[in-house]
């Protein structure tokens, strides 16, 4: 037991047998986050693979329009067809397709519109 206020080193030592003065100066050897070392230790992997595994980052793209322009949201999307956020939802509710949701120009009023049934505009 050692003596109350006395220092004590705690080590951490990966596979190759390389000692680090605190996990987190393994971690970063390594280049992972302490977070995902613990996550993948707790899974059960080994020491060697919760280090050595790469990490997959997967760079997603939230949603694609009807013309394949990507965009990293649906707010992004609409942004770039000039459809407000609200209408775009609404018309996914009533079962539009992504093409008429996007290039269907937005009016003010109904007057403006006469709806046949969700999927169809008249225009008057």
């Amino acid at each position: 037991m050692s003596p109350r206020g006395a220092a004590h080193a705690i080590v951490s030592i990966d596979h190759q047998g390389n000692v680090f003065e605190t996990r987190k100066a393994m971690c970063d050897f390594w280049g992972i986050s302490q977070a995902l070392f613990s996550q993948r230790v707790n899974k059960g992997w080994s020491i060697e693979r919760s280090l050595t595994e790469p990490v997959h980052r997967i760079k997603m793209t939230a949603c694609v329009d009807h013309v394949g322009n990507r965009f990293g949201s649906i707010r992004a999307m609409c942004d770039h067809w000039g459809i407000n956020y609200n209408n775009f939802n609404t018309r996914r509710r009533l079962g539009w397709s992504l093409k008429d949701i996007l290039e269907t120009p937005v009016h003010t009023t109904m007057q403006e519109v006469e709806l046949f049934d969700a999927k169809s505009l008249v225009y008057v």
